[in-house]
């Protein structure tokens, strides 16, 4: 695939390509602060797949746009914690979930993350990434009501990358990129 072919496909990312092959993309909700919800979940496993064939990417930096790198609507994930979704929008949502993540591993190039803001869902997003640059007061949260071995883990060896997954899988408190360098999930957060 061509870099002309999906450029300006995707609604939710912003794509940039610089002539050495650096790809930039900047997640967004019209411009603003990307709001997590069924179109870039569906989107970003397309953006992902098309990012790892295209063989003149050298590099991608992937970056929020706002003061926040990913946040939620407001009630956040209250239809999925209390149930209100159907067998088959559970299935619709998991099928895309393991796309998401299987076609982000399958990016074989290196993978930057630069954080701008706390990451409200999907930290994998950032943690999946070779090198994961934020401040220490950027959050990351796993708030979905999927728990560990709901089939979301790539197998062992997948990527390298790939054992950083759990971190964004954890569910509980919010973790501040100081306590996620202690999880291998941040190796260094920088100063503001």
């Amino acid at each position: 695939m061509q870099f002309v072919d999906y450029q300006a496909a995707f609604k939710t990312a912003r794509l940039e390509r610089s002539p050495d092959g650096v790809l930039t993309i900047t997640l967004h909700s019209r411009g603003e602060t990307l709001w997590w919800g069924a179109l870039p979940h569906r989107e970003l496993a397309d953006l992902f797949a098309a990012v790892a064939t295209d063989s003149d990417n050298r590099v991608v930096m992937v970056t929020g746009t706002g003061d926040e790198f990913i946040t939620l609507p407001d009630g956040g994930v209250g239809a999925l914690a209390a149930g209100g979704v159907t067998a088959t929008e559970w299935d619709t949502i998991i099928r895309e979930g393991n796309r998401l993540v299987t076609n982000l591993l399958d990016v074989e190039v290196p993978m930057i993350a630069a954080v701008n803001g706390p990451v409200a869902v999907h930290s994998e997003l950032a943690v999946l990434c070779d090198i994961v640059l934020c401040t220490p007061d950027v959050s990351f949260q796993a708030r979905a009501p999927t728990t560990a071995g709901d089939g979301r883990r790539p197998p062992h060896g997948a990527r390298a990358r790939g054992h950083r997954l759990d971190c964004s899988r954890r569910r509980g408190p919010t973790r501040r990129a100081g306590n996620a360098s202690e999880r291998s999930c941040v190796r260094r957060s920088l100063a503001p």
